[in-house]
């Protein structure tokens, strides 16, 4: 039996390099997020070597204030495309900037379970009503 997977972009960005990923376009962060102040999401955008993005999936679903991401998916989607890196975005509804310790479990695993498969977490990001904040900078990552 064989599998053929092919991930096509549901929104790629031509140019764009997610070097410094917290200033990702506003439009581009609508259209991952559109019931931003409903619930809780999270997106994986996965990247290539130069930086480019190949693909992003939603990742986990939530509540107002809480989201589940799933990691095995994330990491078999990084296999899959030949990933150099990952970036992973979660909203916050309550518009509270501070990262939770879900946030910090969540980003310290998944930075565990990508390297197993010679993929680099780039940032675990925060998008707020008002900014985007990186745990990367914080120095949580």
């Amino acid at each position: 039996m064989k599998y053929v997977l092919e991930y096509k972009p549901p929104y790629l960005i031509r140019d764009l390099r997610v070097n410094c990923p917290q200033v990702l376009p506003e439009d581009y962060l609508r259209e991952l997020f559109p019931h931003h102040e409903l619930e809780e999401r999270a997106v994986a955008i996965y990247v290539n070597s130069l930086l480019e993005p190949l693909t992003h999936e939603i990742v986990g679903m939530g509540t107002l204030n809480a989201s589940m991401v799933n990691v095995q998916k994330i990491c078999r989607t990084a296999v899959l495309t030949g990933t150099h890196g990952v970036i992973l975005i979660h909203n916050h509804p309550s518009n509270n900037t501070r990262e939770s310790v879900a946030d910090r479990k969540i980003t310290e695993a998944l930075r565990k379970a990508l390297e197993l498969f010679d993929c680099r977490l780039l940032d675990s990001l925060i998008y707020t009503r008002d900014e985007v904040i990186s745990l990367r900078e914080r120095g949580l990552l």
